[in-house]
């Protein structure tokens, strides 16, 4: 079986949304932002810690030392092999999404995590939110049909 990770930009989404996605998937939802702190309610790290649990993982190496664009033009990834070691581990066993704030993927590290998944065999696409807020959305609706069709 072929290990799936998908990217996914916070900036305008709610996290609960998140969730529901990452849920969906049986995914580990890996916060690849430097600094994981946002003036977004919801998305520090302490509130993904809170929601997500045992489903979070803050994954610093695979961060934008320039986020702040302290280094002029470019992306700098902190340890690209020590963060992909890291996602690897969790790949074993499960999915991933690649997160953080940056809406526009192309101009994200987001891009330069997923390129370098995909060239070690990895599937790596964007994260559709509404997609997967539906299939969660319809296996809570069928297990409640399921539950209503067993009362008599």
């Amino acid at each position: 079986m072929k290990m799936k990770a998908y990217h996914f930009g916070y900036q305008g989404h709610k996290p609960e949304d998140l969730l529901l996605a990452v849920e969906a998937l049986g995914a580990v939802l890996c916060d690849i932002r430097y600094a994981p702190y946002s003036r977004q309610p919801g998305w520090s790290k302490k509130a993904l810690v809170a929601m997500f649990g045992a489903a979070y993982r803050h994954i610093p190496e695979l961060g934008n030392l320039n986020y702040k664009g302290e280094y002029g033009a470019g992306i700098r990834i902190a340890d690209l092999d020590g963060g992909l070691e890291t996602v690897f581990k969790i790949l074993e066993r499960r999915p991933v999404v690649v997160m953080c704030v940056c809406r526009e993927f192309e101009t994200c590290h987001r891009l330069t995590v997923a390129e370098a998944l995909q060239e070690l065999g990895v599937y790596a696409d964007g994260l559709d939110l509404t997609m997967h807020a539906t299939i969660a959305e319809t296996r809570v609706l069928n297990q409640q049909l399921g539950l209503f069709r067993n009362e008599k």
